[in-house]
């Protein structure tokens, strides 16, 4: 903090007080008997406020406007990016939390773990978290994130990476089935997809409604079912879930006894 004056056998005495309601009070710092006093700046002193009482050769005293000091925390990263799974098509949001002052962002993009980092331009990359569309073509790239402070100081966050996985799609339905009263019926359906899980369900007639079913195997991608004369008719199809929330649900298929 500085004053300049106009006087003659001029003499200072720099004051401080704690919030902007505090007493002031004469400080003893290096500095504080001339015309600037440097002050560290350190969490106790955020907010503390400086002036200075500059006095001439005849007792003279002309007191200063109170300046105050704002300190901003150090710039460092509290919260890393986290690497994200998304299917194909979905969006995954990687996003950076930091301290400081003035913060600036720039995230960063890099086609593999052995390639070369790029400024990234997509809408959000100048922003503190940026949305990335999962693509067939962007399955395994990382992204990172620059930051920079206010007085020009930059930390660059951990890499993430990206992994993007088949859309969920059925691709084989399950098949209808014929069997003799007491043989048993595979009911099967596969899906490309991440985390899947499943749920087969089933309809006992035309005119009723679709189930969850409770039988060993329901929630795995094939259920196997005694044909017994009380099922001749019923229908079975599988509910798909994958890791994201998303839900396909499969064609019935039909039991027949005979």
């Amino acid at each position: 903090f500085k004053v300049t004056a106009t006087g003659s056998k001029l003499s200072y005495q720099w004051q401080f007080r704690t919030s902007a309601s505090g007493t002031w009070k004469n400080s003893g710092m290096t500095g504080a008997t001339t015309g600037s006093i440097t002050v560290q700046g350190t969490t106790a002193r955020n907010g503390y406020q400086y002036r200075c009482v500059v006095i001439d050769g005849s007792g003279n005293k002309v007191t200063s406007n109170g300046a105050t000091l704002t300190v901003v925390p150090k710039l460092a990263i509290t919260g890393q990016p986290a690497s994200q799974s998304v299917a194909k098509g979905a969006n995954a949001v990687f996003k950076v939390t930091a301290t400081g002052g003035g913060l600036k962002y720039q995230w960063q993009f890099r086609t593999s773990a052995s390639g070369t980092w790029k400024n990234s331009g997509m809408t959000g990359s100048k922003s503190n978290s940026i949305t990335v569309q999962g693509t067939a073509a962007r399955n395994g790239y990382q992204y990172r994130c620059v930051i920079t402070d206010g007085s020009g100081n930059k930390v660059t966050s951990n890499g993430a990476t990206l992994t993007v996985a088949p859309a969920l799609t059925i691709t084989s339905q399950p098949v209808s089935q014929s069997v003799t009263k007491g043989a048993s019926a595979v009911f099967k359906v596969e899906a490309s997809g991440s985390n899947l899980s499943y749920q087969w369900q089933v309809k006992t007639s035309s005119a009723s409604g679709w189930a969850n079913s409770g039988m060993t195997g329901s929630k795995s991608n094939s259920i196997t079912v005694q044909g017994t004369a009380a099922r001749n008719g019923y229908q079975y199809r599988c509910v798909i879930t994958d890791g994201s929330g998303n839900k396909v649900t499969s064609n019935g298929a039909t039991l027949t006894v005979k």
